[in-house]
């Protein structure tokens, strides 16, 4: 499928955003609140306090559902080695996230291959090289595709 874990990257850098939003709308949240307040002079600690508290819930809550996202994957991977897709040996996985790890994975290699061109074609450039505009691949030519 995906070589070199880009879907732990990827679902690590959307839990954080999710971890991260969640701290920022406490934060800001508590601003409002203890900004309102007349007799408190010191609202910072408070806030600072509840942001805390607010990222060590968000970071049990994600990971939780880090676990089982990962679980997933372990899943795939022992199908995708035990089971081949013939009679007798059927996936187990569902369509949907066969098709999907196989787009991810597809997307990666264009995505590299998109920018060893984009290298080829800057390297000609400054050696004084005819460069070839040929436009380079689609990233997600499939999706291109469902629009139309």
């Amino acid at each position: 499928p995906c070589p070199g874990g880009c879907h732990q990257l990827c679902g690590s850098f959307i839990l954080f955003m999710g971890k991260f939003l969640v701290v920022m709308i406490t934060g800001i949240l508590g601003y409002f609140m203890m900004n309102k307040d007349e007799d408190l002079y010191y609202w910072a600690i408070p806030v600072l306090i509840a942001a805390i508290f607010a990222f060590a819930v968000a970071h049990t809550f994600f990971s939780v559902y880090e676990i089982g996202i990962d679980t997933i994957f372990i899943c795939f991977a022992e199908d995708e080695t035990k089971n081949d897709g013939t009679a007798g040996r059927e996936y187990y996985m569902s369509k949907n996230l066969m098709q999907w790890v196989e787009n991810s994975g597809e997307a990666l290699k264009n995505l590299k291959k998109k920018k060893g061109q984009q290298r080829a074609q800057a390297k000609a450039a400054n050696s004084g090289d005819v460069v070839d505009d040929k436009p380079t691949d689609k990233m997600y030519p499939e999706l291109e595709m469902e629009a139309k």
